[in-house]
């Protein structure tokens, strides 16, 4: 071996362990491009739970709310001469089965001189796996009349409803008395089995 080839070994790496060295290299920086790609992937997973866990909180806060500022209106009773009657049921009364609410609101609010007071009409039910909220500015809607559509929650699942009355129901028939409180069940792609109970406010225990 020349004088000149000792020189350059003495003085650096042989091509064989540059060769070495490339390749640990290179499989280093594949296995942290794989670990900072799982950790993007971690970190975009839990953000959307976290996401869905405060649309899910919302939604059960913004229907307990609506619950808790229910509005009772009476049985209005139309009498006949021959002592006999028919009860027409107040349009205000609740009426739910297991895929559907439907109830007035009672809200009040400040101005400048007083307080003023409101009823709106809500209702709730699954539409195309979202949980919807109408809502419509008078106690007495029309067919013919729009009401506000709020998207409260989306990939919906599974939507139910129940009411305590002497036990859980799946129903209300009009001639009943209103419900102690309201059981919302409800399964999304993301969470569960989530239950709310909501006590109806104003209604005789």
């Amino acid at each position: 071996m020349s004088t000149i080839s000792k020189k350059i070994q003495q003085a650096g790496f042989t091509l064989l362990e540059l060769m070495v060295a490339i390749f640990i290299t290179a499989i280093i920086g594949s296995m942290s491009a794989a670990l900072l790609a799982s950790m993007a992937n971690n970190y975009n997973q839990v953000n959307a739970e976290e996401q869905a866990l405060a649309s899910l909180e919302r939604a059960l806060q913004v229907f307990r709310s609506d619950v808790e500022q229910l509005a009772i209106r009476p049985v209005i009773q139309t009498i006949f001469n021959d002592d006999s009657f028919v009860a027409e049921i107040d349009k205000s009364h609740i009426m739910g089965d297991e895929s559907s609410l439907e109830f007035s609101v009672f809200h009040q609010y400040p101005s400048e001189f007083q307080i003023e007071q409101n009823i709106n009409r809500v209702r709730y039910q699954l539409i195309e796996q979202q949980l919807v909220r109408e809502s419509i500015n008078t106690d007495f809607p029309d067919v013919n009349q729009d009401w506000h559509k709020n998207v409260l929650l989306a990939g919906v699942t599974k939507l139910n409803f129940e009411y305590l009355f002497a036990g859980w129901e799946s129903s209300m028939a009009l001639n009943k008395k209103h419900p102690r409180a309201v059981r919302l069940s409800i399964e999304t792609k993301t969470w569960k089995n989530i239950e709310l109970i909501a006590t109806m406010a104003g209604v005789d225990q």
